[in-house]
């Protein structure tokens, strides 16, 4: 089955050409946030493409960015949402489904290439250890 990759709205993500991205919430105050968020990671990991994570939760341009995208309402729509080459795919279940139907791949074929440094599990911050927060 076919699962048709719709914009939900004209505009595209700043810098999303070519790219596998993933607008998220780091704080773990939403637990089904943080986990969703991880496993889309590990997903998107495996197919090594180049991803741009934008954290809505620490960074008020990301979080405007999206509600230009998605509209007003958008603040009630569970992250994480994903674009692939500035198209809107879904959110988590979305990725999930292609990724277990075998459809991601093909939706994957224009985007950039990892650096070599970063295939399979991407490197962590030597700062954070990959928490990406640290007060």
């Amino acid at each position: 089955m076919d699962m048709p990759i719709a914009l939900v709205s004209p505009l595209w993500p700043p810098g999303g050409e070519r790219k596998a991205m993933v607008y998220f919430m780091s704080l773990r105050g939403v637990r089904k946030m943080f986990v969703d968020y991880y496993a889309v990671r590990s997903i998107l990991c495996s197919y090594s493409v180049c991803l741009d994570e934008r954290d809505v939760s620490m960074h008020a341009v990301f979080k405007a960015e999206l509600a230009e995208l998605l509209g007003p309402g958008f603040a009630g729509t569970a992250l994480s949402l994903m674009f692939i080459d500035g198209q809107y795919l879904g959110g988590a279940e979305d990725v999930h489904f292609l990724h277990e139907a075998g459809e991601l791949g093909r939706a994957l074929e224009g985007c950039e290439a990892a650096p070599s440094w970063k295939l399979g599990y991407m490197e962590a911050c030597a700062a954070c250890g990959d928490v990406r927060f640290v007060p």
